[in-house]
């Protein structure tokens, strides 16, 4: 399989996994909806329920009444979410055996936290980096550009919209990369480290959130610009 059946083929199954993921969620909003009715409307029970309903955790005593209801009368619906859930999984192996095969995988094994299941998922949302003339589109593409004198991000002008390109999916899925970075340790995390204290010394009105966010952001972006070198056969390190 040469590399763009290899990237076409990683998008279908990352596409046919986040359909998947999207009719999973709609099944529970829905029970977290009926369970509502169950609870006086109280909704923060209810999610309560239904989540450990799925994960088999239901321990309020209270709470089991409801639970076994809900089992009885919606079997179907957890049934449907089980299965969904399953065939999500194996897809996601899918996609990390496919990541290993593209010729950055070497590269991103040494990039403590990114992993091959991130990969994926951003060959997945951008396709073949080799299509982006520089790492500034490839960031535009995720969601981690800077838009004048902003960062990218969801507007309401029509007009400005088109011009920020923000889809929060994609964005999702760097957020999702620098968590794992963040949790990860390594060098990235230090990275991180470093770059928090010095948006946090911008400022004294910089809260801990804000430069946390920023400096996350800031590795999020080295991230890609160093996986679109490595692309391009130049294996460049932070």
């Amino acid at each position: 399989m040469n590399l763009s059946d290899l990237v076409i083929q990683i998008q279908l199954t990352y596409r046919q996994r986040k359909q998947l993921q999207m009719a999973q969620n709609r099944i529970v909003l829905q029970l977290k909806a009926l369970a509502r009715a169950a609870v006086d409307g109280d909704k923060d029970r209810a999610g309560v329920i239904v989540d450990r309903l799925i994960a088999n955790k239901v321990q309020k005593a209270e709470d089991v009444e409801i639970a076994v209801g809900l089992s009885q009368n919606y079997g179907a619906l957890f049934a449907a979410h089980d299965g969904i859930a399953s065939d999500c999984a194996k897809l996601g192996k899918e996609l990390e055996k496919l990541a290993k095969k593209l010729p950055v995988a070497e590269w991103v094994a040494t990039q403590r936290g990114v992993g091959m299941t991130n990969l994926a998922n951003i060959i997945g949302e951008a396709g073949d980096l080799a299509n982006y003339n520089n790492p500034a589109k490839l960031w535009k593409r995720m969601g981690l550009a800077v838009i004048g004198t902003e960062r990218q991000r969801k507007v309401a002008d029509a007009e400005a919209a088109l011009v920020h390109g923000y889809n929060p999916v994609r964005r999702s899925v760097m957020w999702n990369v620098g968590t794992c970075i963040i949790k990860a340790g390594g060098a990235l995390k230090t990275l991180y480290d470093e770059r928090k204290v010095y948006e946090a010394g911008k400022s004294p009105d910089i809260t801990k959130m804000l430069a946390h966010r920023r400096a996350q952001r800031y590795v999020e972006k080295r991230v890609l610009r160093d996986l679109w070198r490595a692309w391009r056969g130049e294996f460049a390190t932070a």
